[in-house]
């Protein structure tokens, strides 16, 4: 199956007001988005499916956050506008090894620019999006063995991302490395409970959850957690 797709999108504009700075920058416009997608889905096998997706963003008055006005050395945050565009393809692979084994791939590229932010005394030209690596991926590796009461499930699955600025301004104190995060979990399914031992973020990857770029005051950022260990359990009434 294939297809083809546009979607137009708009986020409203507002005020943002903030000390130092001028009041001809208080206000920013609507952004519009319009997306333009084309792809497939296709069966290999009885067992195997492969789908893929090519996609182009253009951004009119693409709101950029940033918490450094120009000519300020105060951290006020402040809303402004810039023309912006990202395209890239997304790939998955999904297959049933065996009848008791499941495995699923992904694959993501892309590139994004943002034509100018207003972030300190000189604009930021040609920024990357926030959160937008140019190479990510995913997998996931499921067992099942069955029981007469239920299922006994092993998984292990996680996500790879490319090196990538946590804001618009790309400051150097916001990127954050490649990195990968696996889990692994061992559950057993039953009609009316589950029981699941699981551990996420299993080889304990050190990586930035948020930043937030504060000019010549640097950066603060906030990591995700390290390895943990758990166990749920639940029951269907």
């Amino acid at each position: 199956m294939g297809f083809v797709s546009w979607n137009r999108g708009i986020k409203g504009g507002n005020w943002t007001l903030s000390s130092n700075v001028a009041a001809s920058r208080f206000a920013h416009k609507p952004e519009v988005l319009n997306s333009y997608e084309v792809g497939f889905k296709a069966s290999l096998s009885d067992s195997t499916r492969l789908n893929a997706t090519a996609y182009y963003y253009d951004y009119t008055d693409y709101q950029t956050f940033v918490a450094v006005p120009p000519n300020s050395t105060s951290p006020n945050p402040q809303v402004g506008n810039s023309d912006a565009n990202a395209y890239g393809a997304e790939f998955e692979l999904v297959s049933s090894l065996t009848d008791n084994l499941d495995v699923m791939l992904g694959l993501a590229v892309s590139h994004s620019e943002v034509e100018s932010v207003e972030a300190g005394t000189t604009p930021v030209l040609n920024a990357s999006f926030p959160n937008a690596p140019e190479v990510s991926g995913n997998y996931l590796i499921r067992h099942f063995t069955e029981f007469e009461k239920g299922n006994l499930v092993f998984q292990f699955d996680g996500a790879f991302y490319g090196k990538q600025f946590l804001e618009v301004t790309n400051g150097q104190g916001t990127v954050q490395k490649s990195y990968n995060v696996s889990n692994i979990s061992v559950s057993f399914d039953a009609e009316f409970w589950n029981v699941s031992l699981h551990s996420k973020n299993i080889f304990d990857e050190t990586y930035k959850a948020y930043s937030l770029d504060l000019g010549i005051l640097g950066a603060t950022s906030y990591y995700a957690p390290g390895r943990t260990v758990g166990i749920t359990a639940k029951y269907k009434f």
